[in-house]
């Protein structure tokens, strides 16, 4: 069974994790940040400051669908030549916490290598404890909370930030 990540990708591949997503509670914990529907997940996903990226697994003779990662926001650091981006990931439920570390750890070097970043950094809320102990199994370097920065799932809510440079990816 090999794990990977990839960049090729269809609408029908993206409509199906986002409505499994969707379908099992966790799209309203993932994109906290904005209403979100079908059609707003494709555009999302289209858009060029986006970088969409489908982490599956191959049986040998299917390929199964895992989950998604992203990076949003890219920009470079001054006149650095360097450049940081946000990044976020969302797994499907069936996926084991070892596949989703080890996805996980695949998308970072695969979005770092990619997509030209050298800073990764992310922003999980507080009441969301197993994206934030899902970034700490990844060796994120955690900073916060910070006080009412967000709403998440309707309430203010507290917010930490994560870090980690591409190259200890």
């Amino acid at each position: 069974m090999d794990l990977f990540a990839t960049t090729l990708w269809d609408d029908k591949v993206l409509a199906n994790i986002y409505l499994r997503l969707d379908a099992a509670g966790l799209a309203d914990k993932v994109w906290y940040q904005s209403g979100h529907s079908l059609s707003w997940f494709l555009n999302w996903s289209h858009c060029p400051e986006n970088g969409t990226v489908i982490l599956a697994r191959n049986n040998g003779t299917s390929v199964e669908l895992c989950g998604i990662a992203w990076i949003s926001n890219k920009q470079e650091l001054g006149d650095t030549g360097t450049y940081k981006g946000e990044i976020g990931f969302a797994f499907l439920p069936e996926v084991s916490v070892g596949d989703a570390i080890k996805l996980g750890r695949i998308g970072l070097k695969f979005i770092a290598g990619v997509f030209n970043i050298d800073y990764l950094y992310g922003a999980t809320p507080d009441s969301n404890k197993r994206a934030l102990a899902y970034a700490k199994r990844m060796g994120m370097q955690m900073y916060g909370p910070i006080p009412n920065h967000c709403v998440y799932l309707g309430e203010p809510d507290a917010l930490w930030f994560s870090y980690k440079a591409a190259a200890d990816c």
